[in-house]
């Protein structure tokens, strides 16, 4: 059998002899790109490069030629194809893409010739089972690759197509002819009627594309640079080497299906081309599984939100098939296998499956409840709305919900639920991607023309004084804020977790005011200025800094930069305290960081690992406050990154050649970000949250200096007199100390209510006369009142027991004999001077609580 790992080295060492440099797969988990649920091909780590906006510093920056085996997951998004999976034999929603690109350098002709080379001449396919497809729209077809192609096959097997071979990034953006390669799984014949039409013998194989257009609002604009961009699927490719019909019948799957067996009583047939329910299940679970292992390798965990909800339909889809259909009780052996094969390691996050399972199963279960209940009412079609429904709240695949609709006689309308998930795929894209400013290619071209911004001065906190390079004004970005370009800022830009720098830019009327060197903003009249921007953010758009905001007054060449350095001092604080948690938590419980944010009035710190409780927090607080008040040095140093073995990196980071090392007290982590020069200028930090956001992810909300003293005095005035606290904001150790003191007084004071209602009640048993309760609460009064009537069912006499609050006046009557005797005494009953009419239905025969 043709293994997959002589496939994938057969692909990388092919293209490193032709010059191309080796990249990593990425995360499936794309790194700071909320377009993106999941890294769908090859192509997103390279999207910097694409679209302009890599940085000079970062690794990628100088690569020409690159060549990568991608880990991909198609299962949300536009690129979705979890529902096809299991109906056919070549679809996944986890599959590995190899890929070779071109940045600026060879572009149609020799990509051609590599595609062609490695097929034939590499893995010696049959070039007469090969077909090819190239852009034809009618308007300009792309004959060039037509014409390159025609050196190695005939012209009846080279097809033209519109828009299946016009591939683009997203509705704006570069974009650019395709051709694509199609493989004829059977052979002998002629099959160019097959292709491109879904066809389970016919097959693309691997899609090249020429990226040389950027679509804007009024059209295609061409490129700089032209681009190479392609991408094969791993899992087709080697079902044709090994002379199968199905990708499932493949290294990659058939150990999958062998562990299915065992704790299966459901056999699969021979080969996994069926279309029975058995086939079909047996491909879902093993593609599922597989897919499940590599998110949770990940850190994605179901949710009901983002990635994590479509992990959760996921799992749930798997677990259907798994347990209604091949009787299979847990998916956990399975996923652990699969992470296997993949060279996984999953640890505790195979329990995430577990957790998963039991909650599905009772959603489950209500799930047939629903589908039985609606079914009843429907003889022969079972509406599709109901089916969406059972899709998309219970996570009932559509044929899951069409087989238990064929168990019950009835049909269901795929294409009119198809609808249903279209309308509601449509209304929650208006919910995401919403782009404060766009940038065409028109103006990004005018940016990359630029002299790169120098922003070394980021870290100096000083006077700047610079030079205007491009304003871009609202209309032209369609934003609510204009962006100014300089040759060099004293402004940081987001990143690293680390928000942008606000303040103002100045623009100078004459040479003369650069001896001003006014650095407060305080001392600033904005009045008397020539003109100036309010900076409100500020971002990196690949080597140069763009400061976003509004601008006043007239605009100059010449400018004075001037950040606010009051919230830069409460950021730099909260990020250097992130660095001191991160190295305390990996230190204590072997956690590892997921995401932070770096703002002014608060850090946020997510990480892998368990919840802690209050004592652990109470000892995460004093060691990190130990090392603040040992006011250790924070070093800064510049190294070679192939000299940072064993210091902190982020998962998922990109570093270049040259990186910083923050260091404190031998605690060393690479960060680019702003920090205090000693850790007493922290001051104090105070954990004010501590919550689980995800299976195993945990996150810390902090908060230091100035704020942290604050709302420590705050929550000890509230220790003093804990019944004055109202949820308001405070550290989470005096939070739990208030809660725990208000229980104690709620506890007392319930009993000396009882003591209280006890001598009551002692007093009816004896006492002719009226008792009067007293109470200042009106909240508690009738719950008061309403115990005290419990006792009543034991008196021999008649009661009436009142409370008078505020002008409003609560009472029960209640005895052993009729009711209606105590009714007529009531005219006689006054209460602080207010009689008591004679109820006009107040009272009512077996009521115990009253109110007037």
């Amino acid at each position: 059998m043709y293994s997959a790992s002589v496939l994938r080295k057969k692909f990388i060492d092919f293209f490193v002899d032709k010059g191309h440099v080796q990249i990593e797969s990425s995360s499936v988990v794309p790194y700071n790109d909320p377009s993106l649920l999941f890294t769908n091909s090859g192509m997103v780590q390279f999207k910097d490069i694409f679209l302009g906006n890599i940085n000079p510093k970062d690794p990628l920056y100088s690569v020409k030629r690159a060549c990568s085996i991608q880990r991909c997951i198609r299962a949300g998004g536009k690129h979705n194809d979890l529902d096809d999976v299991g109906k056919d034999n070549y679809h996944h929603t986890y599959f590995e893409m190899m890929g070779n690109w071109s940045f600026g350098d060879y572009y149609k002709k020799e990509a051609i010739d590599y595609a062609y080379e490695f097929l034939v001449g590499e893995l010696k396919l049959n070039k007469d089972n090969m077909y090819v497809s190239y852009f034809d729209d009618g308007v300009r077809p792309d004959l060039e690759t037509k014409e390159y192609w025609m050196k190695y096959m005939d012209e009846s097997r080279i097809l033209p197509f519109n828009k299946e071979n016009f591939w683009e990034m997203a509705e704006k953006g570069p974009c650019g002819p395709c051709t694509e390669i199609h493989y004829d799984r059977i052979g002998g014949r002629d099959a160019t009627s097959l292709v491109n039409k879904d066809d389970p013998t016919v097959v693309e194989i691997w899609n090249l594309v020429f990226m040389q257009y950027c679509r804007e609002d009024d059209g295609l604009k061409n490129l700089k640079n032209n681009f190479v961009d392609t991408g094969m699927g791993m899992e087709r490719v080697l079902s044709i080497l090994n002379d199968v019909h199905s990708n499932y019948l493949t290294d990659l799957f058939l150990p999958i299906f062998s562990e299915l067996k065992e704790h299966s009583s459901k056999d699969i047939q021979e080969y996994s081309d069926g279309e029975n329910e058995i086939d079909m299940a047996y491909r879902i679970v093993a593609d599922h599984c597989r897919t499940i292992a590599v998110c949770l390798n990940n850190d994605v965990f179901p949710s009901s939100t983002g990635r994590g909800y479509v992990l959760r339909r996921i799992i749930r889809r798997a677990i259907r098939y798994a347990k209604e259909i091949l009787k299979v009780d847990s998916l956990v052996k399975i996923v652990e296998h699969c992470s296997n094969s993949l060279d996984i390691e999953l640890g505790d996050k195979i329990y995430a499956v577990e957790e998963e399972e039991k909650l599905f199963l009772k959603t489950l279960e209500k799930g047939k409840l629903y589908f039985n209940k609606i079914s009843k009412e429907y003889d022969r079609v079972f509406p599709a709305k109901y089916a969406f429904v059972l899709y998309d709240t219970y996570g009932y695949p559509f044929d899951l919900t069409k087989i238990l609709c064929e168990e019950k006689g009835l049909t269901v309308d795929e294409k009119e639920f198809n609808e249903h998930k279209e309308i509601a795929r449509e209304k929650s894209k208006k919910k995401v991607g919403q782009e404060e400013y766009y940038i065409n290619n028109e103006v990004l071209e005018k940016i990359k023309a630029l002299k790169e911004t120098d922003d070394n001065f980021k870290y100096e906190e000083k006077i700047l004084f610079a030079q205007s390079l491009l304003m871009l004004e609202k209309e032209e970005i369609n934003s609510k804020h204009s962006i100014l370009v300089t040759d060099k800022t004293s402004f940081y830009s987001e990143k690293g977790g680390q928000v942008g720098d606000k303040g103002y830019i100045i623009f100078l009327e004459k040479d003369g005011d650069y001896n001003d060197i006014t650095t407060s903003l305080e001392n600033i009249d904005l009045d008397k200025q020539y003109g100036y921007m309010e900076v409100l953010d500020t971002q990196e758009l690949g080597a140069h800094i763009l400061h976003i905001g509004n601008i006043k007054g007239k605009i100059s060449k010449n400018v004075k930069m001037i950040v606010d350095y009051i919230r830069r001092d409460k950021i730099k604080k909260n990020h250097t305290a992130t660095h001191i948690l991160n190295s305390i938590l990996r230190r204590k419980y072997n956690s590892e960081q997921c995401g932070s944010l770096v703002a002014e009035d608060k850090l946020r710190f997510d990480f892998k690992g368990k919840g802690a409780n209050i004592k652990e927090i109470e000892e995460i607080e004093k060691e990190v406050n130990d090392i603040i008040k040992k006011n250790y040095e924070v070093k800064t140093e510049i190294k070679n990154y192939n000299e940072t073995e064993g210091i902190i990196k982020l998962k998922g980071e990109k570093y270049p050649d040259k990186v910083r090392v923050v260091e404190i007290n031998n605690m060393e982590e690479l960060c680019g970000g702003t920090h205090v020069s000693y850790t007493g200028d922290i001051k104090l930090l105070r954990i004010i949250n501590e919550t689980g956001i995800a299976k195993n992810i945990r996150r810390i909300i902090a908060v230091t200096g100035n704020k942290a003293i604050e709302l420590t005095e705050l929550a000890n005035n509230f220790l003093q007199n804990p019944l004055e606290y109202n949820q308001e904001e405070i550290p989470v150790l005096e939070k739990y100390k208030i809660e725990e003191n208000l229980k104690l007084i709620m506890k007392n004071k319930i009993k000396n209510k009882k003591e209280e209602i006890n001598k009551i009640v002692e007093r009816l048993k004896n006492d002719e006369n009226i008792i009067n309760y007293n109470s200042n609460n009106k909240k508690e009064v009738v719950k008061d009142l309403n115990t005290i009537s419990s006792y009543f069912k034991k008196l021999s006499k008649e009661a009436i027991i009142y409370s008078k609050i505020e002008e409003e006046i609560f009472f029960i009557a209640k005895g052993k004999d009729s009711i209606d005797k105590i009714t007529e005494n009531l005219e006689n009953i006054k209460m602080g001077g207010k009689e008591i009419v004679n109820g006009k239905g107040l009272l009512k025969k077996n009521s115990n609580l009253f109110k007037h």
